[in-house]
């Protein structure tokens, strides 16, 4: 049976909103330096542009309550990651979901902070890091989400498969229900972009 927009969507709703965490209050309270962002999003050509509309509409379609402009930050360095890192978009808009529900205030009980939810103590002094000075760096879109694909990359490139990395960078002991859901937002999440005029193309 040929896959249709409508039915990405639909899936792709009744995956992720029955995973939507509660949000905290910090969600959309974010200041001004924490999300100002240094890549431009519309000085680029029309086709990027639209790439980057496409992401946000997601962004949007799995978080309404997330701002918009905040919407298109995070969508713009989840594409630009992705191609650096070269790691799948859909796969880091999911774990992001996944691990703070877009709230880039987001902080666990063991100090993992941000969109991606990264331990500041653990991963410092490592390469990943090397953009942030400061604990409080980590919150920053840019930041956050640049730390946290070349850790998932890491972890990527010293797995078997995907989902292995995607166990250590959760940071359970094997494949669980998380890690499985997390391959199947991704999955939804391309699909849903594949049909939206052309979808995203690296």
């Amino acid at each position: 049976m040929q896959f249709k927009c409508e039915d990405a969507i639909v899936v792709m709703l009744c995956l992720l909103i029955t995973a939507v965490m509660p949000l905290p209050t910090s969600f959309n309270n974010h200041k001004e330096a924490v999300i100002k962002p240094t890549i431009e999003i519309y000085t680029r050509s029309p086709t990027v542009v639209k790439e980057f509309d496409r992401l946000t509409a997601i962004v949007k379609q799995i978080q309404p309550k997330i701002d918009t402009q905040v919407a298109k930050i995070i969508a713009t360095a989840i594409i630009h990651t992705s191609i650096s890192e070269n790691v799948d978009y859909a796969l880091i808009t999911a774990l992001i979901f996944s691990e703070s529900s877009f709230d880039q205030m987001a902080e666990s009980k063991i100090g993992a902070a941000g969109l991606m939810q990264i331990c500041y103590g653990i991963w410092k002094n490592s390469v990943c890091l090397e953009t942030v000075d400061k604990r409080k760096d980590i919150f920053g879109i840019e930041n956050n989400i640049t730390c946290g694909v070349k850790i998932l990359k890491s972890y990527i490139d010293s797995s078997a498969s995907i989902e292995d990395a995607l166990v250590k960078y959760t940071g359970y002991r094997e494949k669980n229900a998380k890690t499985r859901s997390i391959m199947i937002h991704a999955r939804v999440i391309r699909n849903t972009t594949s049909c939206m005029e052309g979808g995203i193309n690296k």
